[in-house]
């Protein structure tokens, strides 16, 4: 769960970085998205899978200042 995570946010992070100012949709499995708002949100990610529906669809938004939010859309 550790590599996949960790290789999830290395690629926001490089999207965030190639993409400054513009939305991104980013595609993945449910446990990864789990492992992802885990770190993003500090909810532990064996309560997003309780809780996740299929399909699932959240919005991370983060500022000029790198912080950021989050908003369960489906």
């Amino acid at each position: 769960n550790q590599i996949a995570r960790n290789r999830a946010l290395v690629a926001i992070d490089q999207l965030r970085k190639t993409h400054p100012h513009h939305r991104v949709v980013v595609a993945t499995h449910g446990l990864v998205l789990a492992l992802v708002l885990e770190h993003y949100t500090e909810r532990p990610a064996n309560e997003w899978l309780k809780t996740m529906g299929s399909p699932a669809i959240h919005q991370l938004t983060f500022d000029a200042g790198g912080k950021k939010s989050h908003e369960q859309l489906l």
